[in-house]
């Protein structure tokens, strides 16, 4: 089944980041959180700071947790990256309440 990554992006557009990767960069507490963090969301938004791992390219630190955490990266914007979880089809189908909503 082909993954509709237009309509997931869209989706993801809609929650605030919940895991910020800060100047000690991307450490095994950040794996950690990330990994659980997506058992329970079908989406999670990590938030890559600037003082990050200074000159190291913020692409490089968001393949680098989706290599360690076995989430797809779906998209990196700025210094945002949006993460899919892999147990997607196993957390139930939960609206996504917009932010301008709650």
């Amino acid at each position: 089944m082909k993954v509709d990554t237009h309509k997931l992006k869209a989706q993801a557009t809609e929650i605030d980041a919940t895991i910020w990767v800060g100047k000690n960069g991307v450490t095994d507490s950040v794996i950690r959180e990330l990994k659980d963090q997506l058992k329970s969301k079908k989406f999670v938004k990590v938030k890559i700071l600037k003082n990050a791992v200074e000159g190291v390219p913020r692409n490089k630190i968001a393949r680098e947790l989706e290599e360690h955490s076995g989430a797809k990266l779906l998209e990196t914007r700025g210094g945002v990256a949006v993460y899919l979880s892999p147990y997607r089809k196993r957390i139930r189908d939960n609206p996504i309440i917009p932010r301008w909503r709650k």
